[in-house]
C-alpha cells in the first residue's frame, strides 16, 4: 500500500509541476508579453508616405533619384524602395525604418544591388533625423532634412572599405500622397 501511494504522490507531482509552471508564466505576463507593440504613432515616418523624385549630386556626378515609403506590417515599419541612375549605372535598394520601442533610437536595414547590408540606427532632433548606416561595403552617414510639406534635403558621407570618403547633398520632392493607413 505504501508503494502505492509513493507512486500516486510522484504522478500527482509530475502532473502539478507543468501547471504551476503556466500558472508562474501567466504571472509574469505569458503570453501578452509576445504581443507585437502598437503600431508607430510617429509622425515622421507618417509624413515620409509616398512617391519621392528628384537629385543627388558628389564628386562622382549628379543622379536622377526615386523614392516610394510606404507603412507596413500592421504600420510597425515604413518600407523604402529606391532609385537611382546616372548614365548607364542604376542603384537599387530596398529597406525598413522603425522606432525602437525600449530604446526610442531610430533602427532600420538596408539592402541594394550591389549586395550592400546595412544595419543603422539614429535620431530624430525636431526636422531632422540622422543615421548611420554599417555594413559590407562601409559606413553611410545621413542626415535628412524636412524642408517642406513635400519636400527634404539630405547631406551624407560615406567611408568605403578602403577608407575613401565621397560626400555628397539630395533633394527630394513628393510626387504622389499615398495613404499612411498602417496594413
Amino acid at each position: 500500500m505504501r508503494q502505492l501511494f509513493v507512486i500516486l504522490l510522484a504522478l500527482m507531482v509530475c502532473f502539478a509541476m507543468p501547471l504551476m509552471a503556466q500558472e508562474k508564466e501567466k504571472a509574469e505576463g505569458g503570453m501578452a508579453d509576445m504581443a507585437p507593440p502598437e503600431p508607430l504613432n510617429d509622425d515622421w515616418h507618417e509624413w515620409m508616405v509616398g512617391e519621392w523624385e528628384g537629385w543627388s549630386e558628389s564628386e562622382k556626378g549628379k543622379t536622377t533619384e526615386w523614392l516610394k515609403c510606404d507603412m507596413g506590417l500592421n504600420g510597425q515599419f515604413l518600407f523604402l524602395a529606391t532609385k537611382s541612375e546616372m548614365g548607364e549605372m542604376t542603384r537599387e535598394g530596398r529597406g525598413a525604418s522603425t522606432i525602437d520601442p525600449e530604446s526610442g533610437a531610430f533602427v532600420g536595414y538596408w539592402v541594394d544591388n550591389f549586395r550592400g547590408m546595412y544595419e543603422g540606427k539614429g535620431k530624430r532632433a525636431d526636422n531632422k533625423v540622422t543615421m548611420t548606416w554599417e555594413g559590407n561595403h562601409g559606413t553611410y552617414k545621413e542626415t535628412v532634412e524636412k524642408v517642406g510639406a513635400d519636400k527634404f534635403t539630405s547631406t551624407y558621407s560615406f567611408t568605403d572599405a578602403n577608407g575613401k570618403i565621397t560626400k555628397g547633398k539630395s533633394e527630394m520632392t513628393r510626387i504622389k500622397k499615398m495613404s499612411d493607413k498602417k496594413d
